[in-house]
């Protein structure tokens, strides 16, 4: 496949630009020499100069405009003075949406991917969740409070705290393990990963052809190993690190191996994780020696379906098994699936040592709940060896029902099943889901940490400290009824 054509590789907004700490137009960081210089209009982007700015001004100037008159309107400066003191997750998202309601109202269209970013990720005290904006709005309110502005985190540029927090944050910031990561790491250093993980698509999106496993479009590095194994192996007892590190250093140089297995696991999450969990289910072996292993992937949306080619991995790491079929299934894949997604088995080519074994996988594609796909393809249908829900989100009001239908008819037939979520919270909630419906639960899935989960960490935008990443969280693995 050739290489897509430049102007589709442009990365996403840079999370240092969004926080004002690079520049907007060129994405140049801020030197020891050079000092980036702020948009004297809006406040909310810099610049690294004039030039910049001026071949910027065409893009930027309707945005720019309406966010300077936020603090002219006396409605805004108004709603947001309510604002003031209220500092929880859900308060802020509150402030967030009206401020996204304002801006889509005044531009006359949906916000742009660069514009989203730039509101959900600027700069907010860690503790009290102020922004410069409503620091200046507070202080035109009351005198007795001195102007002042946030202070950025020396170390990371990603974080802030106003001046009445700053000691405090900043030790919690750099020193406690932040809600979401791992090994202990703290919020600065998660900050700093994400950072050189932005640096790392930058990277691809420069190279004069791209590297063959980067996808430009959804920015992932779709590594498949290769395939060595000679028999199964258990997953219960290695890691990320133990499993792929040497082979992917020795395929890809062209970063630090922490980086480069961070942005694989974010794909390769979801066969290991698949593969995980039918070890955790089953007493024996016999699964890892089958003609054709099936697994239907449940509540299915864009990821799962871009990224399907990584389930090549589960041939590479069951070498008896001949044919893996996988059943890409949701409601909400509609808008996404092409004319010959919907014509029957799909097949796709396999590696040459795969294809020399007479190997192969074949997809099928469904944009139906779960529970309705016995109804919609008849005797096709047949009990999986596995359903997984990839991050399933089966406990959001707007879900719940639909999914307590497909836990319902997955526990009455009997289907060995798993569910991931993001977090630690969202696991819970939907574990909750799978005891109401007395799913007989394996100890082993959760609710728990996924050892096989992504180790490429998101900023969560709600939340001013937490991370989250692809199928982090075991929500529940069962088979049956208890």
């Amino acid at each position: 496949m050739s290489s897509p054509p430049q102007k589709s590789r442009r990365p996403t907004l840079p999370v240092l630009v969004a926080v004002g700490a690079a520049c907007y137009h060129c994405y140049s960081k801020a030197s020891d020499s050079s000092k980036l210089q702020k948009c004297s209009s809006c406040r909310l982007v810099s610049y690294c100069n004039a030039s910049c700015q001026r071949k910027n001004w065409r893009a930027h100037k309707h945005f720019c405009r309406i966010a300077a008159d936020i603090e002219s309107s006396p409605l805004m400066t108004f709603t947001m003075a309510g604002w003031i003191g209220k500092t929880s997750p859900d308060e802020i998202e509150s402030q967030v949406n009206q401020v996204f309601e304002y801006f889509t109202l005044r531009l006359g269209r949906q916000l742009l991917s660069s514009e989203n970013i730039l509101l959900h990720l600027r700069p907010r005290c860690l503790t009290c969740g102020r922004t410069d904006q409503l620091i200046r709005i507070e202080c035109s309110l009351n005198s007795a409070i001195a102007p002042h502005t946030l202070i950025p985190c020396p170390k990371c540029h990603l974080s802030f705290a106003c001046q009445d927090h700053w000691s405090a944050a900043y030790v919690e910031h750099t020193q406690i393990m932040c809600e979401g990561g791992y090994d202990g790491l703290p919020h600065c250093v998660l900050n700093q990963e994400l950072l050189e993980d932005d640096e790392f698509s930058a990277q691809m999106l420069r190279r004069p052809e791209l590297h063959p496993q980067y996808s430009a479009p959804t920015r992932a590095f779709r590594w498949i190993p290769p395939p060595h194994k000679r028999s199964w192996t258990s997953l219960k007892t290695v890691t990320w690190a133990d499993e792929f590190q040497p082979q992917l250093e020795l395929e890809f140089l062209e970063a630090a191996p922490s980086i480069s297995m961070r942005r694989m696991s974010d794909i390769l999450c979801m066969p290991m994780t698949a593969l995980y969990a039918l070890e955790c289910l089953n007493d024996n072996l016999n699964w890892t020696k089958k003609g054709l292993l099936s697994i239907h992937v449940i509540g299915a949306q864009s990821k799962e379906l871009w990224h399907a080619v990584c389930f090549e991995n589960i041939l590479h790491q069951l070498p008896a098994v001949k044919l893996v079929h996988v059943v890409i299934c949701g409601a909400l894949l509609e808008p996404h699936l092409g004319d010959d997604m919907r014509s029957g088995p799909y097949d796709i080519q396999c590696c040459q040592d795969c294809e020399r074994k007479e190997r192969g996988r074949g997809n099928d594609y469904y944009d139906v709940h779960y529970h309705d796909l016995p109804a919609k393809i008849g005797p096709n249908y047949r009990i999986p060896d596995l359903a997984i829900a990839f991050n399933s989100g089966a406990s959001e009001a707007s879900y719940t029902a639909a999914w307590k239908k497909t836990v319902a008819f997955l526990v009455e037939n009997n289907i060995p099943s798993v569910f991931t979520a993001y977090t630690a919270a969202e696991a819970a909630q939907d574990h909750q889901i799978l005891v109401d419906a007395q799913a007989k639960l394996v100890p082993e899935l959760g609710p728990c940490r996924n050892p096989w989960g992504s180790l490429l960490s998101k900023k969560d935008f709600g939340q001013q400290r937490q991370f989250y990443s692809d199928n982090m969280y075991l929500a529940g693995g069962f088979k049956g009824r208890s």
